[in-house]
Parts: C-alpha cells; sequence; structure tokens
C-alpha cells in the first residue's frame, strides 16, 4: 500500500512540474493586457486642433502721385475641440474654444504701433445627459462665452500710444450666457438645443476700464460706472452641425439664435453663427474658410454684420 501511494505521489509531482509558467501565469497577464488595451483604444474623449494663418504685406517705392507706403496686416485663428462622446452612454460633453485675432501695421505712418482689427475669444460648450441609453432626446445645459484676449488701449493699438489708457483687455468686457433646454440629435452630425429660459452675465473686471463709460451706462453712488449687469434674454435655439467627407471637407456649423421674450419677443433679440469649412491640400493642410454672421434684432431694418476668411490652415484631431 505504502509503495502504492509514493508511486502516486511521485506522478503528481511530474505532472504539475512539466507544466511551464509560460503556459499558465503569463496566460492571465496576457488576457488582462488585453482587456487594458481595448479599454485604451476606446477613449471617449476627441481632440481637435486646428491654427489659421492670412499674412500680407504690401510695399510701395518712389510713389509718383505721393508718399511710399509699406503695410502689413494678419488675421490669425485658434480652433479648439475637447469633445466626450461615448456611445451607449447616457452623458455627452461637447467644447469648443475659438480665438481670432486681426493685426494692422499703418501704411501711412511707419512709426505707429501695431493695431488690432479683431481680438475676440469665445467658447460654446453643451453638457447633455439622457434618460435612456441610445436617446435621441437630451436635457442639456448650454454656455457661452464671449471676451477678449489682448490688452487694447485707445485707437486699438497694443501700446498707450496717446497716453489715453486702457479701453479693453481679457474678461474686459466678458459676456456669458448659460442656456438649458431640451436637445434632440437625430444623427452623428446634427444637433439642435431648445432653451426655454435663459440668462446672461455682462461685465468687467477692472474699474478703470468700466469708467470710461463704453460698456455700462449705470453710476454708483461713489460716481463709478457699475461692473456687472445680470439678465434674462428668454427662448433660444442653438443649432450646430459637424460632419466630414471622405477625409477632404470637414464642416463645422454654429448657429445661435435668442429672442427676448420679457421685453417684446422676435423685436429684441440677437443672431450668432460660425461657419468653419476646410477643404484638405495633403496631409494636416487645409485651406479653410471661417465665418461669422452676427445681428440685433432691435436694429431696423435688420442688417447683420457679415464677416469671412480665408486662411491657410494645419489641423489635427487625435
Amino acid at each position: 500500500m505504502n509503495k502504492i501511494l509514493v508511486a502516486l505521489l511521485y506522478l503528481t509531482s511530474q505532472f504539475a512540474f512539466s507544466q511551464s509558467p509560460a503556459e499558465t501565469i503569463p496566460n492571465t497577464l496576457e488576457l488582462e493586457i488585453e482587456t487594458t488595451e481595448g479599454e485604451f483604444e476606446e477613449s471617449s474623449w476627441e481632440f481637435l486642433f486646428t491654427i489659421g494663418l492670412n499674412v500680407s504685406h504690401a510695399m510701395e517705392l518712389n510713389n509718383p502721385i505721393g508718399t511710399d507706403n509699406k503695410g502689413f496686416a494678419t488675421n490669425n485663428s485658434l480652433d479648439i475641440g475637447v469633445n466626450y462622446i461615448k456611445e451607449n452612454a447616457r452623458f455627452n460633453m461637447t467644447n469648443d474654444f475659438h480665438y481670432t485675432i486681426g493685426l494692422l501695421k499703418d501704411g501711412g505712418n511707419s512709426n505707429l504701433p501695431l493695431k488690432r482689427t479683431s481680438d475676440d475669444l469665445s467658447s460654446f460648450h453643451d453638457f447633455s445627459i439622457s434618460s435612456k441609453k441610445n436617446q435621441k432626446w437630451n436635457v442639456n445645459l448650454i454656455a457661452k462665452i464671449f471676451t477678449s484676449a489682448l490688452k487694447v488701449y485707445d485707437g486699438d493699438f497694443l501700446k498707450d500710444e496717446y497716453q489715453n489708457g486702457q479701453i479693453q483687455g481679457f474678461f474686459n468686457p466678458y459676456d456669458i450666457s448659460f442656456s438649458p433646454g431640451i436637445k434632440f440629435q437625430p444623427d452623428d452630425y446634427l444637433r439642435v438645443s431648445l432653451s426655454p429660459y435663459s440668462v446672461n452675465l455682462y461685465g468687467l473686471t477692472n474699474q478703470g476700464i468700466a469708467n470710461r463709460g463704453f460698456y455700462t451706462d449705470s453710476i454708483q453712488n461713489n460716481g463709478d460706472y457699475i461692473k456687472k449687469v445680470t439678465s434674462p434674454l428668454g427662448a433660444e435655439v442653438n443649432v450646430w452641425y459637424d460632419r466630414s467627407f471622405k477625409e477632404w471637407l470637414q464642416l463645422q456649423y454654429r448657429v445661435g439664435l435668442s429672442s427676448n421674450y420679457f421685453t417684446n419677443i422676435a423685436k429684441n433679440g440677437l443672431l450668432d453663427g460660425l461657419f468653419i469649412t476646410k477643404v484638405k491640400l495633403f496631409t494636416d493642410v487645409y485651406l479653410m474658410h471661417r465665418a461669422t454672421l452676427q445681428g440685433d434684432f432691435t436694429n431696423k431694418p435688420l442688417k447683420p454684420h457679415y464677416q469671412q476668411t480665408i486662411l491657410l490652415s494645419f489641423s489635427k484631431s487625435f
């Protein structure tokens, strides 16, 4: 009997040690690594970076009818997108950041410093959540922020040429609006948001700039202009459309329309649109058409301000 037990123990030990570690434990590790990598590859974050340049230079020498001139102008843009879009998820988020800067060197007077022609920093944020997975209808909150980035002095100069002080700067002024509502998303490209109520926060952080009287018209008891104004805006509709066609054509369109029924519906509202069209030239380089459309319904007749720029852009998404 003892000989039989010894033989069984010997056979069992030989069987156990004959299994190499590569056939047991590493298999489990490989499975875990594959699972981890799979989750990483399915990341729901999307990033988009685009920078556009438009530069022009003019020079005139020995002008027979007047003074020689030379000038420099540039219009540039920066667009950043940070989105969280996950399939079958209840929560999604869109964040757009846009900046345009235009500079001009006056050709008639070479002694003057660079002049600002545009300095617009804006962002668009949409936070939405659905009651069930894969629903086309969502409850959402839209936030919009608009301000400047540069210190600008009287005359739109970047230096205090006439010693008249600063007239604009970062968050001087700022314009922020919040619009809770319902969003309809029939496909992966089109989104429509309706907000029955929205609120606007407008103001400045610099009392000296506020006291110039360009931005607010109410004066406090101490003689300073007020720096902050909060007002209801009423209903607002936002439509945005993002689509790529075979990687050579990209569209990014945003349109917002508000109507202030707290004063007079359809007669006191705002129109705000941004339209970016990019045509691919070669890898990561595009010819970009950028246009803005803005209007105020209080102006009669309504004449929206339209501005467009064509830029050579570098765009990268990851």
